[in-house]
């Protein structure tokens, strides 16, 4: 991307879609009692009672320690700033800068001077790290340091970040306003610091850990020494001149210039479309990201490219063409997208969106962050078309409900989520405000159409290895049979070819190499892998950020082909791509204590449907869990989580944790273990207040199946079966019954090889009618989703065979 100009960002300003930070170094620039405000040199000598140019001043924070402990005490420190903070005049073209609709104001300075110049001209809404971040709005002014005019002598060592005490208890790093400035920094336009020190050291880490270089601007003290120069330099721009030359430069920017009109401007909602774009990248090259890196080429799906020819580079599948047509038709409003890990949800989510575009809609990616509501409650009175995405919609639900409830009538939604997830959440859906409108679409296979156009684009890239010059028609085939129409698998074989895995394992030897290094690059692909974003600033409990950072920075050449990086948000690249990554740690427990870490602090700092809340929930899944502990030692090391988190805040009193516990147990043949579990599970969710034993049903009837296969005695597996299938049998005949249920009958068939033979003629024919009543059931489903399911078809064709062994199928 070309750097903004600053002719360019101060436009930006004017049109409410930048961010300022303001430092002490505009302080000739305000009038306080006794002339300009001081700097912090000043200030220091004042505080002391010495003259303003004495020579080896003590650093502020010292200074005004050492007056609260020995010198004038809190009450005249209080006197002494009161004097040398309050505001008299703010120069003309200051306080024209501070008008401007800024998008957030961030200042590390005590004084009120941006207030005064802004009142009656901006909103204004002043806050402190004490503040909520639920009370950051457009046009809030933080005060990171404090602001003298909310203190008393008596809390001026407490709420002030001033003395060398109160810097070391108010941390703004530890603050939930610097996740907020991360985000502000990653989604502004434009970004001006004026006054600006490296000193003020909590913002340094946040800038140097950002990618913000080509749309930001330093204006620090013209006598600037050469390294703090350099330093900043990386980071940004710095035009020279100092806050004098940016001030001329905005008198000279906005002499001419009519702001835009557009009111809509959002941190946490994306609009498709909406940013700069690079130079176009030859599509090849787009391919490649896309396959082996997991980078969808966003613009060119949207503006419809082709890769070659007339093959776009994101296939509009058959499940996602149906739900088009479906919504076209006025059909439905709203489109799930379910799958299982790397089934396609997010490309197929794109295209959809493509398809509206061209429509004429505007799309928006929903993002979390405090203001999402805010700006969902201000994006739903537009009398517009509107798209608004909401990837893992789980950890969204209230605001989606909410959003549902108010939106415009020509407003639609798009949710995506894994099946594992939906099958805990998907009751949400019958929400009124969504109930009816929402067309699921379940990506659980490719089908045959669509996979001859994945095998054209694998062979264009030149991904198909020894399969290479093979028909497009016996290709294809493989993907649908031997591959069994799953993109995971696909995508899993280019990312294990002989020449990628090479390439691969050549970008990650050093890192590799360097344990720690290697503990914060699994954490990042394990939280991918969970389906959730991995930011540093969420992070800091579990993780030192300098060392974060560092691994970025000192590995930025290895990194930036699995993880995107910016504004201390990282992004790995490729589901498929980070559960390959991790199976190529040799030393496993580095993996299991990662995994902890996450846990630990998700389960210490999480609040209801926030990132750790999702991390959290996400972590404790068997079906999120596998694939990243997968390969040596599977069982164990899946066992040994399941044990070490079990006393991590209370978390053995979660009935999901006893569920979740149950079904690992199952699938590892632990069956005592997984018949504890689903007791305790039971008996905690009977006291929940409001019981849902539907999920738990569902999973201990599939125990049951499998513990009366194992059952040595005949008769007590038929009994065990006979509770089972009355369980599932209640289960399908559910109005809102989804897919899962019919996963239990896949198991009939090695049931009936261990015990049919045993049973009496009443035991047989009841086998039968219960394998019978599934399969209809299961071809009543098949028929109403029009064969959706893998598991169902699975099922089927395996109940079909078993029939006719036994000589009973109609």
């Amino acid at each position: 991307m070309s750097n903004v100009t600053l002719h360019e960002a101060i436009r930006i300003a004017a049109d409410g879609d930048a961010i300022l930070f303001v430092g002490a170094g505009v302080g000739f620039l305000v009038k306080g009692p006794k002339g300009p405000l001081p700097d912090g040199t000043k200030l220091s000598n004042r505080i002391l009672g010495r003259l303003d140019d004495e020579p080896d001043a003590p650093p502020l924070d010292r200074a005004a320690g050492f007056a609260i402990r020995k010198g004038v005490g809190a009450d005249g420190l209080y006197d002494i700033l009161k004097e040398n903070l309050s505001i008299v005049e703010v120069d003309d073209l200051l306080a024209r800068l501070y008008s401007l609709p800024w998008k957030r104001i961030y200042t590390t300075n005590y004084d009120d001077a941006i207030e005064i110049a802004r009142d009656r001209k901006q909103p204004t809404n002043s806050c402190q790290l004490e503040s909520s971040v639920s009370s950051g709005k457009i046009g809030t002014v933080l005060h990171i340091n404090g602001r003298f005019a909310t203190v008393s002598p008596a809390s001026i060592d407490s709420d002030l970040s001033l003395s060398d005490r109160s810097y070391a208890t108010r941390n703004f790093e530890k603050s939930p306003w610097y996740g907020y400035f991360s985000r502000d920094l990653d989604n502004a336009r434009a970004i001006i610091f004026v006054g600006y020190s490296l000193y003020d050291l909590d913002i340094a880490r946040v800038i140097f850990s950002s990618n913000i270089k080509s749309k930001t601007f330093f204006f620090v003290h013209p006598n600037v020494d050469e390294i703090e120069e350099d330093t900043i330099s990386q980071y940004g721009q710095i035009p020279g001149g100092g806050a004098i030359a940016l001030l001329a430069a905005m008198d000279e920017s906005l002499s001419d210039y009519s702001p835009s009109s557009r009111k809509m401007r959002f941190s946490h909602l994306r609009e498709i479309g909406s940013s700069e774009v690079p130079t176009r990248v030859e599509p090849s090259r787009l391919l490649d990201a896309q396959l082996v890196f997991g980078t969808l080429p966003e613009r060119e799906v949207v503006e419809n490219d082709s890769v070659f020819d007339d093959k776009p580079f994101v296939i509009n599948r058959a499940q996602t063409a149906e739900a088009l047509d479906l919504m076209r038709r006025g059909l439905y409003r709203d489109v799930l997208i379910t799958g299982e890990f790397v089934s396609g949800k997010s490309a197929a989510a794109l295209t959809i969106v493509a398809n509206f575009v061209q429509q004429g809609y505007r799309a928006y990616f929903a993002e979390h962050g405090a203001r999402l509501s805010e700006e969902l409650d201000e994006l739903a009175s537009l009398d517009d078309r509107v798209v608004v995405v909401f990837e893992g919609y789980s950890t969204f639900r209230r605001t989606i409900i909410d959003y549902a409830q108010k939106r415009n009538a020509r407003h639609r939604l798009i949710l995506t989520e894994q099946s594992v997830q939906h099958e805990l959440y998907g009751d949400f859906l019958n929400s009124p405000a969504l109930v009816g409108r929402v067309f699921e679409v379940v990506l659980d296979r490719i089908s045959d159409p669509d996979a001859s156009a994945f095998t054209s684009l694998l062979d264009f890239g030149g991904y198909w290895g020894e399969r290479s010059g093979l028909s497009e028609h016996t290709n294809a085939r493989y993907i649908t049979h031997s591959l069994q129409g799953s993109l995971y698998r696909l995508l899993l074989e280019i990312v294990e070819s002989k020449d990628v895995q090479n390439r691969i394992d050549r970008i990650l030897e050093p890192i590799l190499f360097n344990k720690r290094a290697t503990e914060v690059f699994v954490a990042a692909c394990s939280v991918n892998v969970l389906g959730a974003q991995f930011r540093i600033a969420d992070w800091v409990g579990a993780f030192d950020p300098q060392f974060v950072k560092g691994v970025l920075r000192n590995y930025a050449d290895e990194v930036k082909y699995f993880l995107l990086v910016q504004s201390g948000h990282v992004f790995p690249r490729n589901g498929v791509l980070s559960s390959f990554i991790l199976k190529r740690v040799k030393d496993r427990s580095i993996i299991l204590e990662a995994l902890l870490k996450l846990f630990r602090i998700a389960a210490h700092e999480k609040q209801p449907f926030d990132v750790y809340d999702d991390v959290f929930v996400r972590l404790m899944q068997f079906n999120r869990l596998q694939p990243i502990l997968s390969g040596p030692s599977e069982k164990d090391m899946v066992l040994s989580f399941y044990e070490k988190i079990r006393p991590i805040s209370e978390t053995y009193k979660n009935p999901d944790y006893w569920l979740q516990l149950g079904i690992a147990a199952t699938a590892f043949d632990e069956l005592d273990v997984a018949a504890d579990a689903f007791e305790n599970a039971y008996f905690r969710e009977d006291k929940q207040k409001r019981p849902n034993f539907k999920r738990i049903d569902n999973y201990y009837n599939r125990y049951l199946l499998k513990f009366s296969s194992s059952a040595a005695d005949s008769q007590d597996a038929f009994d065990l079966f006979s509770e089972a299938v009355s369980g599932l049998a209640k289960q399908m005949y559910l109005e809102d019954n989804r897919h899962y249920p019919f996963k239990s009958g896949r198991a009939y068939r090695a049931f009936a090889q261990k015990h049919f033979a045993n049973w009496r003629s009443d035991q047989q024919q009841t086998f039968i009618a219960e394998t019978r009543n599934i399969r209809d059931k299961a071809i009543q489903y098949e028929n109403k989703h029009k064969g959706k399911s893998k598991d169902v078809d699975v099922l089927i064709r395996e109940t079909g065979e078993l029939l006719a062994k036994l000589g009973a199928l109609k």
